[in-house]
């Protein structure tokens, strides 16, 4: 029979008192060796009736506790109900004496949670609705239209991104935009917003008024769109890989009045604050400082 700590030292104590009472008195008298057994048979006899009286208390007060709680628990408390049955002052350490704290009543949300609506933002209604896209096709060639000042490319150009995202997979439809127009609509906020943030370098919190998306959102999209516009930079730019492209490239500089060129390469101003003196007059720009020209 497996018995806990303190019920084995309980029992073992009282069987070898027993034990050495009746080795000691063998040579004695059989009536001292059979009182000896008396008195253990008793001492055991008493501890199962006090267990038999606690398992009828126990069922009444609900003082044990019940089958589904732990085996370390209910062996813990089991030696503490043994203990106190024998009046021997009880020094385990239960997790049953520990203060459980009530549960905290979680409290209703103060504003109620809105999924905003990006077909009603600002920037849907003053660029992409069908009432004025025609206009904003018309203006955004404009290099100095409201348009281009924030996106810095014409409308169709962010058609032809959007239709690229689309086709390559790199949007998809979820649970609020089931259609096409819906995707098509709400991938090119995300361009527009992503070219806006590249281009004014205005901050994706912004863009929750204009677009009623959230900034996680934007971010979220920002940081796919340069992966994915990196994966096929080879299809854009690129030197010309053969000789009919060449001859293109030699006859749209030719239209320009520059025979014989094909390509150029665009250079960056940047100002020279540690110019010597003796160079400081031989070039300057039309900023009137030393430029440290940079390749583009």
């Amino acid at each position: 029979m497996n018995l806990s700590p303190a019920s084995s030292l309980i029992f073992g104590s009282t069987l070898s008192s027993g034990s050495s009472s009746s080795g000691t008195s063998s040579s004695g008298s059989s009536s001292s060796g059979s009182a000896s057994s008396v008195s253990s048979i008793s001492s055991v006899s008493s501890l199962a009736s006090a267990s038999s009286v606690s398992s009828s208390d126990v069922d009444d007060d609900s003082s044990m506790p019940s089958s589904s709680t732990m085996s370390s628990d209910s062996d813990d408390t089991m030696d503490r109900f043994m203990a106190s049955q024998l009046s021997i002052d009880w020094t385990g350490d239960s997790n049953l004496d520990r203060d459980i704290p009530p549960q905290r009543k979680r409290s209703s949300n103060r504003f109620a949670f809105q999924f905003g609506d990006y077909l009603d933002c600002n920037y849907y209604r003053k660029f992409l609705c069908q009432d004025i896209r025609d206009v904003t096709y018309e203006k955004s060639q404009d290099r100095k239209s409201v348009f281009r000042s924030h996106f810095r490319v014409p409308l169709k150009t962010i058609d032809d991104l959007t239709e690229m995202h689309i086709r390559n997979g790199w949007v998809r439809y979820t649970g609020r935009v089931r259609t096409n127009f819906q995707l098509s609509i709400r991938t090119q906020l995300f361009i527009m917003c992503a070219l806006e943030h590249m281009g004014n370098r205005k901050p994706h919190c912004q863009f929750e008024t204009e677009t009623n998306m959230s900034a996680s959102s934007h971010l979220h999209f920002f940081n796919n769109f340069i992966v994915n516009m990196y994966s096929v930079r080879s299809e854009y730019v690129f030197y010309p890989r053969t000789m009919e492209e060449l001859q293109v490239t030699v006859h749209d500089y030719e239209s320009q009045h520059l025979p014989g060129a094909g390509g150029s390469i665009d250079v960056v101003h940047v100002k020279w604050s540690n110019c010597p003196a003796g160079d400081y007059n031989k070039c300057k720009v039309k900023n009137l400082f030393h430029p440290l020209p940079s390749n583009v």
